[in-house]
């Protein structure tokens, strides 16, 4: 009979109101403490969206010409001659002076070493170039290497209106969370590339240098769906304070003569700009399931029941 009684009762909460300002403030302190947090991780930090690594590539040329003032005339580099060499991933390099070693044939010539007889010249002795055949001509040791030597004396010949070539790049992003894809591009002129990374044309022309151009799509695709446009940001790389700062390389351009028994090339060392492009994608999209900081506000909003 007690358990049917029981059954059929039941109960009702009694609420007591309390007058104590120190606890009603206390109570709206709590509350918009945990407004406030989740506030803060939703739409501050977006803790509601995942990011994701997104891929894609970049596409370079250069259009423009380069010349050099002759005596009587001027030669013409164009793009194939000024860009070496014409296909890089992701990069691109510009001519802007050079040193050439022309008709360089494979035999035997006066090395830079001063002699007094062959006694001087250490046989089978290999340099950074050629290799001493021991013997002493017109005091100086010969080398068996490609010769002449290319000159020590760096006195390149510097490039006219190289400033005024112009790179256009494109790069490419496929957002693989979305399916979205974009593109953007520049076509600028290399002194203005200079100009953004702190380089004047002169230096290149001396030394080289090697320009860094970050390329950054951080795409929220929650409030920016038609559009998103990457920054581009463009750092010098080479170390200005640094004896070794520029870049050079030297390559070789070989043909044949006579009935194309005898090899010759040209031997250039170039200076100029080398322009890496770096790029980086990111898209960040609402996440479908409840993130794990969002359920820590969850369990706090629990407190406020403490104190109706």
């Amino acid at each position: 009979m007690a358990k049917i009684t029981s059954a059929m009762a039941y109960a009702t909460q009694k609420t007591i109101v309390i007058y104590s300002p120190f606890l009603t403030l206390l109570r709206w302190f709590f509350r918009l403490c945990i407004i406030g947090y989740f506030a803060w991780i939703m739409y501050y930090r977006q803790s509601y969206q995942v990011p994701h690594q997104g891929n894609g590539f970049v596409s370079i040329k250069t259009k423009g010409v380069s010349f050099q003032k002759g005596v009587e005339n001027i030669t013409i580099w164009d793009g194939m001659d000024s860009t070496y060499p014409s296909q890089e991933k992701s990069a691109v390099f510009i001519t802007a002076s050079y040193l050439r070693t022309a008709n360089q044939t494979r035999g035997t010539c006066d090395s830079f070493k001063v002699c007094n007889s062959s006694s001087d010249c250490t046989r089978n002795l290999s340099t950074k170039v050629a290799i001493q055949t021991g013997e002493c001509v017109n005091k100086r040791c010969q080398v068996s290497a490609w010769c002449p030597l290319e000159s020590e004396i760096n006195d390149g010949s510097p490039l006219e209106g190289i400033e005024d070539i112009r790179i256009a790049m494109k790069s490419f992003a496929n957002f693989q969370g979305t399916g979205v894809k974009r593109h953007d591009k520049k076509d600028m002129k290399m002194s203005v590339i200079l100009e953004k990374a702190g380089v004047s044309v002169d230096s290149v022309k001396v030394n080289g240098s090697v320009v860094a151009i970050n390329i950054n799509w951080d795409c929220n695709f929650d409030y920016m769906s038609g559009e998103c446009k990457p920054g581009w940001t463009f750092i010098r790389l080479d170390d200005v304070d640094s004896s070794s700062s520029g870049y050079n390389f030297r390559y070789v351009r070989p043909y044949r003569i006579g009935n194309g028994e005898v090899v010759r090339r040209d031997l250039l060392k170039v200076y100029g700009l080398r322009i890496i492009i770096l790029s980086r994608s990111m898209e960040e999209i609402r996440h479908h399931s409840v993130c794990h900081q969002c359920s820590f506000s969850v369990r706090n909003a629990r407190v406020g029941k403490l104190f109706h």
